[in-house]
Parts: C-alpha cells; sequence; structure tokens
C-alpha cells in the first residue's frame, strides 16, 4: 500500500506542475485587447458517465505494499514450550519494524508441533497465501521435513534454533539460513568442560531424532 501511495503521489505532483506551468504560459490579460463577451450558452445537465464494477479482491501474493511472512514453530507437541519464547520475540521485532514506518509486516502463524505431515500442512497453507519468507522450524529434524518444498517455492526459510550439522551442507539451493550456530560449537564446549573436570567417563542421553543423534555423536567425539 505504501508503494502504491508514493507512485499517486508522484502522479499527482506531475500534475499539479503541469498545470502551474500552463498558467504562467498563458498570455497575460492586461496586454490583451478587449473583448465582446459571447453570449453564455444555456446551461446543460450533464449526463453521468457509468461508474466502472469494482475489480476482484486481492489474491494470495498480491502486491499489497506489506511483507507477508509465516512462522512454523511448534505450540503443540513436546517442544511446545520453546515454541512460546520463539514467537514471543518475533512479535517483538515484529512490533519494532512496523512502528519504524519503513517496512509493513504481517505475520501468518502457524503450528509445527513435532509432526512432519503438521509442519508440512503448515507450510501448505504458508504458500498458498504467497508469503516471500518462512520462519522456523525449531527442531533440525522438522525442517528437514519442509527445507526442499519451501526451497523449491522460492521462498527463504530461516530458524533461530536448528543446531544439526547437516543443514550446513544441505543443497538447499541458498534459500535456507539460521541464526544459531551448528552443534558443532555446541559439543567442543560441553567436551572441554567434561575433560577440565577430569571425567573419565560418561553417558550421554539424547533425543532419538536428527538434532539428538547429531548432538549426541559430536559430544562423545569431544570428549574422547
Amino acid at each position: 500500500m505504501r508503494r502504491s501511495i508514493g507512485a499517486l503521489t508522484g502522479v499527482l505532483a506531475a500534475l499539479a506542475l503541469l498545470a502551474a506551468l500552463a498558467a504562467s504560459c498563458g498570455d497575460d490579460p492586461a496586454d490583451a485587447p478587449a473583448a465582446t463577451p459571447a453570449p453564455e450558452p444555456a446551461p446543460q445537465s450533464p449526463t453521468p458517465a457509468p461508474e466502472p464494477p469494482p475489480g476482484p479482491p486481492p489474491g494470495p501474493g498480491a502486491d499489497t505494499g506489506e511483507l507477508l511472512v509465516g512462522y512454523v514453530l511448534p505450540s503443540t507437541g513436546s517442544l511446545a514450550i520453546i515454541g512460546e519464547p520463539i514467537r514471543n520475540g518475533i512479535q517483538l521485532a515484529l512490533a519494532d519494524i512496523n512502528e519504524s514506518g519503513h517496512l509493513g509486516v504481517r505475520l501468518l502463524p502457524g503450528d509445527s508441533g513435532t509432526d512432519p505431515v503438521i509442519a508440512n500442512r503448515t507450510v501448505d497453507d504458508h504458500l498458498a497465501e504467497g508469503v516471500s519468507a518462512i520462519i522456523g522450524a525449531a527442531a533440525s529434524g522438522i525442517s528437514l521435513s519442509i527445507i526442499d518444498k519451501v526451497a523449491g517455492a522460492g521462498v527463504v526459510q530461516m530458524s533461530p534454533s536448528n543446531t544439526s550439522p547437516s543443514l550446513s551442507v544441505y543443497d538447499d539451493g541458498g534459500w535456507y539460513f539460521r541464526t544459531i550456530p551448528p552443534d558443532l560449537l555446541h559439543a567442543k564446549a560441553l567436551g572441554d568442560l567434561v575433560t577440565d573436570e577430569g571425567i573419565t567417563a560418561a553417558g550421554i542421553i539424547h533425543r532419538a531424532d536428527d538434532w539428538g543423534r547429531n548432538l549426541a555423536d559430536e559430544v562423545a567425539a569431544a570428549i574422547q
């Protein structure tokens, strides 16, 4: 909408400028000879022009002057506890961006659960709405289940919490990003902590998903 208003303002400014130039280039009435005014024609009632029919409402992906962003984050399932703080951070950033007045952003919510079926259903809904970007998923395994669909649609995907090393080398065509380092760095920090404490035997309990298995393997390698 802001771009449309800007374009309209430019057109109106150009019309006003042309009107001012036309008035300044006209003859000075003081230099023109007096003329006998012609009789005024009888006033006629103008026939109103028919109003054009209303256009169709904007469809999915229509340019309304705002950036449409969807998120795929857990509000159900075992990771719902981390979905809420991530959503709170998104809302804070959204308020800052919209208050700046430089860009309008509209957010589409969506659940990922810890189930690829739920996550893919949410992605389908977001893509049908014409989102420009998707935030999520929270879990690396869920992101791996949707990344091909999102990248294939030419939509940016960004996760604040995916740490699986496999995502560092995944062939996503340059559409996937994350704002957290991979497990290699976490594992080194944990390994250093274990060895610095002089621990010689350790057991690792982990989640049975892509994130848990990769982190456990990297920690085991770091402490050996």
